[in-house]
């Protein structure tokens, strides 16, 4: 329980549902009734569901959104990203522009988030280009330590990084 304006809230987990009650109140006896402000815990008509008992599992769920067109069309391009091609993507590991993987000559290191606007700068020149790479994620250090290979190979630990044919450039 937990209080806001030296009222204490009582939070019980009630079957699948959370349910909240004020002091002195059951909480599984108010959460037996409508859930008229939470969208997720009702069905049209208002009665009480969980997502739970909608879909049985997260492969179910997968299963329903990759059976509409946009899903589809997100799988189909999950598919051609494992293989180095499809639409730029940030979960991308390898981009080959119709060539042979052979042919990379360049390791990319960017930011795990990719929201670091030097890594953009790169990521936008070696698409544009079509330049066939492999990419690295590394950690932002907001987010944790650089892995000590990373270090091993660039002691600043700074990012972006390239790597061509085996050199740091």
């Amino acid at each position: 329980s937990f209080g806001t304006s030296g009222t204490a809230l009582k939070v019980h987990l009630v079957g699948s549902r959370v349910a909240a009650a004020a002091p002195g109140k059951d909480p599984a006896a108010q959460s037996r009734g409508t859930h008229r402000r939470n969208p997720f815990l009702c069905k049209a008509g208002n009665t009480a569901s969980s997502p739970a008992q909608e879909t049985s599992s997260w492969d179910a769920l997968r299963r329903q959104a990759e059976s509409t067109e946009k899903g589809s069309e997100l799988k189909h391009q999950a598919e051609l990203r494992e293989k180095g091609e499809g639409l730029p993507h940030t979960d991308a590991k390898l981009r080959l522009f119709g060539r042979d993987e052979s042919e990379v000559r360049v390791t990319f290191y960017r930011d795990m988030a990719a929201w670091c606007p030097y890594c953009q700068k790169v990521w936008m020149m070696l698409e544009e280009k079509q330049i066939p790479y492999r990419i690295e994620k590394i950690n932002m250090r907001s987010y944790g330590d650089k892995p000590d290979w990373f270090l091993a190979k660039v002691p600043s630990g700074l990012l972006p990084a390239m790597e061509l044919d085996g050199q740091f450039v």
